[in-house]
Order: C-alpha cells, then structure tokens, then sequence
C-alpha cells in the first residue's frame, strides 16, 4: 500500500502529507469493497509517531486500490484496544452525503454548477459545500 496519510478534520492541503505519514501500523491497512462501498481497517501502534491523530473526525488518505490512488476516508472509530494497539475504522468519504436531508420541495433545473448550488443552498442544516 502506498504512503498512507493523516489530515486533521476540515484540513484542505490536498497534494501534500497533511499532518504527517502513518508509518507505524502494527499489520498490513486493508481497503475493503463491498457493495461499491470502501472502508478502511487497520492496526497502529499506540505510541506510533502520529496516534494522537487518530480520532474520530479526521481523514486518512491512501490507495484503494489499483484504479483509484488518492483516496480520502473519514474515521468514524479508533480503538484503543490495548497499552499497545489501536483498532482504525474508517468509511470513504463519499458517504458524507448519504445522511444529508433536503427541503420537502426541491425543484432544479439549469446547468451543473446551477443544479449544484441549488442542491446545496436546499440542504437542511448547516453544511460547507464548494460549489
């Protein structure tokens, strides 16, 4: 697996290392695909350089696979499972707006970019897209 990167929660310094490389996990990370869907598991050491960075919240960047380098996961869980270890869960980002609601009426129309700002000013809640 490539170098596999951590990025603090709302970090934008996409093309760098964010906040460092976890270098110090205890068995090979692996990337499982099941349903179109990737998560992420993995062992760390719990006096590894960067385990005080692994919270829920934050990003971890790596491979997914062949086809898709760069991939950008959120931890929804870090256990501490012992002195030594911690468990890593984490889910690809793309799921982020799986749990996003809308207005009750929504109608849009116009290009991309116009459909897009449309879609994002008729999420409820307070939620930072880019458009």
């Amino acid at each position: 697996m490539s170098n596999i990167c951590i990025f603090e929660k709302g970090a934008l310094n996409v093309g760098s290392f964010g906040s460092g490389v976890l270098k110090d996990w205890v068995t090979e990370p692996k990337v499982k695909r099941q349903n179109e869907q990737y998560e992420f598991e993995g062992v760390y050491r719990a006096d590894g350089a960067n385990a005080h960075l692994l919270l829920k919240g934050n990003e971890i960047e790596c491979t997914a696979d062949g086809r898709n380098k760069k991939q950008r996961f959120d931890i929804v869980r870090a256990v501490k499972v012992n002195a030594k270890h911690i468990q890593v869960y984490a889910r690809h980002v793309g799921h982020r707006t799986k749990y996003l609601d809308l207005l009750p009426v929504v109608k849009i129309k116009g290009n991309g970019i116009d459909a897009l700002t449309q879609w994002k000013n008729s999420l409820v809640g307070n939620h930072q897209f880019t458009v």
